[in-house]
């Protein structure tokens, strides 16, 4: 029951999606931008969307367990979204270190420090939680985090990458200059960064703390952005190389946290 259910999810979750990438795609090029845009909330929120329906279907009486919506609060909640923010901090840095890219001052600081730390963030952890952790980190990791962390996370990063490529191909998401490369990097770059959301999750004890760093990370491409300056897309904000190199790191600081702890959750981890 639980590979139908997963299954189930999965399939929604890609029908949804990319059916919607493609509608939405073909509205725009006729001109229809409310219609386009309202396709490309369908394509955004696919897994949130699939993760609530099989919640519906197959989850009665424990639908809310289910999605992973626990609405108690701990410290790991605060260091996901400064884990998060953090992305801002190392991504463009190390673009700039190895002569990919350059500093440069924002307009206004002020606005800028609001924004990037709490407006943007407050946002995009919303929207992150909604559309794809319910999902992802929600109704998938009732199914699948008992198999093991390592193994779930990969494969699930490697799920959540292919997941992106129509948005990246069709309309040049994080990559308008390499669509096709980008598309292809994004898969990589989304299994690095899944273990990382896993253990937001499995210490936040909540969907939320997966959405929280999700939404924090995302908010921090366009803070990068403004603040560094690259001749490629390849390397501008999070999503470039300068943040493969923040998520390698973030990952030997996953390692460290797992190895001190004992491993009661997984029923399968060999």
């Amino acid at each position: 029951m639980r590979r139908y259910k997963a299954g189930v999810f999965l399939a929604l979750s890609f029908a949804i999606s990319w059916a919607a990438a493609f509608v939405s795609y073909y509205l725009s090029q006729q001109h229809r931008d409310l219609a386009a845009q309202i396709a490309a909330t369908f394509m955004i929120g696919g897994p949130g969307l699939a993760g609530i329906v099989c919640a519906v279907l197959f989850e009665r009486g424990h639908r809310a367990a289910a999605l992973g919506l626990r609405f108690k609060a701990n410290w790991w909640w605060l260091l996901a979204y400064l884990t998060g923010i953090l992305f801002s901090v190392i991504a463009p840095a190390a673009a700039v270190f190895v002569g990919k890219g350059a500093f440069t001052a924002p307009r206004s600081a002020p606005q800028f420090a609001l924004a990037w730390l709490l407006i943007n963030p407050a946002v995009q952890i919303v929207l992150a939680t909604v559309t794809e952790e319910l999902g992802w980190r929600g109704y998938l990791y009732g199914l699948w985090r008992p198999f093991g962390f390592w193994r779930y996370s990969l494969v699930t990063g490697l799920i959540w990458g292919v997941w992106h490529v129509p948005g990246i191909v069709l309309f040049k998401v994080n990559y308008p200059d390499h669509p096709w490369l980008g598309a292809a990097a994004f898969v990589p770059y989304c299994m690095l960064f899944a273990p990382v959301v896993t253990l937001m999750r499995d210490k936040g004890k909540s969907v939320i703390a997966g959405g929280i760093v999700h939404g924090a990370a995302n908010s921090t491409d366009l803070a990068s952005g403004m603040v560094v300056k690259s001749p490629s897309d390849l390397w501008q904000g999070d999503t470039g190389l300068g943040g493969v190199v923040s998520l390698v790191a973030s990952l030997v600081l996953v390692a460290l946290v797992r190895r001190r702890e004992p491993q009661s959750m997984e029923t399968n981890d060999a």
